[in-house]
């Protein structure tokens, strides 16, 4: 029996047999008895999937323009429960793409990896892989255009005089053949009901191709201000050019150009009936020969605006022996062509 008891296997079996009760003690005191718990130390593996996570690229591409990547992936992942819960609180994970710059302008395949991940989480991201196209940046300024949704918002005797932006040109970034395929660079506005006053809205900036597709360009600004200057009805009349301050010893002769004979008045309509011209006056008093000045016209009593509000003139100027001289010649030609009608 002493000889049993002596036995060297034995021995280990009851000192095996010990520590675990000793084990089993200890953990069910830590873990207040609970039995569920004794084996907690040894988290068990378990499965998380995240979705919406931002895609961050890596590599200085600001000289380039991008398209391709996802903005966002799913990531499942794996591993040790209090590590995965620690992960998903921590929040310092991200995924990303490999060095962009290093890739060069042309088409690519490129792999999303994880970032700040524990050693012990294994990961899957979906997808994995995109094709993205890298070119070269060009920046371009387009004008503005105003697509007015409701030309009937304006009231009744009244019209719109101009349609602007401000800035009136935007400043458009992408690839050489993103900017070849913009064909139309506008805003959107509607007018209120019954608008007798200018209307002015910040609008949102709208880049289309020929299809009418709205194109992945960012621009620069996002939004302008789009004003509609309204103003009454307006009508047509001639115009009219006095002088003064002339030389009495020279003649003038003052025109207008072939394209601009007419101002249009505008105001109410008892005020547009009243008015039949448009003067203008040209000080002579600094014109000693022919030339071309500009001449403010005065706008109507009553009235709100004229167009244009003012006209480039052209002074012909002669002394009056010029004239003179001019004036006998013609008479002398009229005689002649008189009496060759007259000889038999």
């Amino acid at each position: 029996m002493n000889k049993f008891y002596g036995n060297k296997i034995f021995a280990l079996i009851v000192s095996f047999f010990l520590t675990m009760i000793l084990f089993f003690y200890v953990k069910t005191e830590v873990h207040s008895n609970n039995a569920a718990n004794l084996f907690n130390n040894v988290s068990e593996e378990v499965t998380e999937t995240i979705s919406d996570v931002p895609v961050h690229v890596t590599g200085d591409i600001d000289q380039y323009y991008v398209t391709g990547i996802p903005e966002s992936v799913s990531v499942e992942l794996k591993g040790p429960k209090n590590v995965i819960n620690q992960t998903l609180q921590g929040k310092k994970f991200r995924v990303v793409t490999e060095d962009l710059a290093k890739l060069g302008a042309g088409t690519h395949y490129v792999q999303f990896k994880m970032e700040n991940l524990s050693d012990e989480v294994s990961y899957r991201i979906s997808p994995s892989t995109a094709e993205i196209t890298i070119s070269e940046l060009e920046s371009r300024a387009f004008p503005v255009e105003i697509q007015l949704n409701n030309r009937e918002g304006v009231a009744s005797g009244y019209e719109i005089a101009s349609e602007t932006t401000n800035p009136n040109s935007i400043t458009l970034t992408g690839s050489k053949e993103t900017l070849q395929q913009i064909k139309r660079v506008y805003v959107n506005l509607t007018l209120p009901n019954n608008q007798k006053n200018d209307y002015s809205s910040e609008v949102t900036v709208i880049t289309e191709d020929a299809n009418g597709k709205v194109l992945n360009l960012s621009p620069s600004p996002e939004t302008v201000k789009a004003t509609i200057a309204i103003r009454p009805k307006g009508k047509k009349v001639p115009i009219k050019i006095q002088t003064v301050n002339g030389d009495k010893n020279l003649t003038y002769e003052v025109s207008l150009p072939d394209d601009v004979k007419e101002v249009t008045v505008y105001g109410d309509s008892s005020v547009l009936n009243a008015i039949s011209e448009v003067a203008g006056t040209v000080d002579l008093s600094d014109v000693t020969q022919s030339t071309e000045k500009e001449v403010m016209l005065n706008i109507p009593t009553n009235a709100s605006d004229i167009s244009p509000k003012e006209v480039q003139v052209t002074i012909t100027v002669k002394s009056k022996d010029e004239a003179s001289s001019a004036g006998n010649e013609s008479t002398q030609s009229d005689q002649k062509a008189s009496s060759s009608q007259q000889s038999p």
